[in-house]
């Protein structure tokens, strides 16, 4: 047996002080748009958006992560890190100055690359050998 009957079950209908409080919402938050829409309609029109400083473009094509893996590892071969040194994308050649086997000779070829993000990042691990490749590092 239901106690007090069957309209006490139905979840559309609510009491009274859902509806009050419904209501003192509903004109907070009308006030709170109004305001908004007056505080925008004075705005400067004219934003710049800037970019922090380490952020870094993204690749236009993904990097192939197996490629990404055979860069970062410290055990791949020297052969394969010759020819992904030679690669045409400059995120995986960043990435393969921060290999800490790569032979010294291939860091300072990539030293100068012409690719300025490639060349500098090898150019920080030449100066700083006990590189560590964290993302508090990219912040500086």
């Amino acid at each position: 047996m239901l106690v007090g009957g069957p309209d006490n079950m139905d979840p559309y209908k609510s009491g009274l002080l859902h509806k009050a409080l419904t209501a003192i919402l509903y004109i907070f938050f009308s006030c709170m748009y109004a305001v908004m829409r007056i505080f925008y309609l004075f705005k400067n029109k004219k934003e710049i958006i800037v970019d922090p400083k380490h952020l870094m473009e993204a690749p236009e094509t993904p990097i192939p992560s197996r490629k990404l893996a055979q860069a970062l590892n410290p055990k791949t071969a020297e052969n394969i890190l010759i020819n992904l040194a030679k690669h045409e994308d400059k995120f995986l050649r960043r990435a393969l100055c921060r290999n800490p086997s790569l032979p010294e000779d291939l860091l300072k070829q990539l030293a100068m690359d012409d690719e300025p993000m490639v060349s500098n990042e090898a150019k920080r691990i030449l100066k700083d050998p006990e590189f560590k490749s964290d993302e508090l590092h990219a912040l500086n």
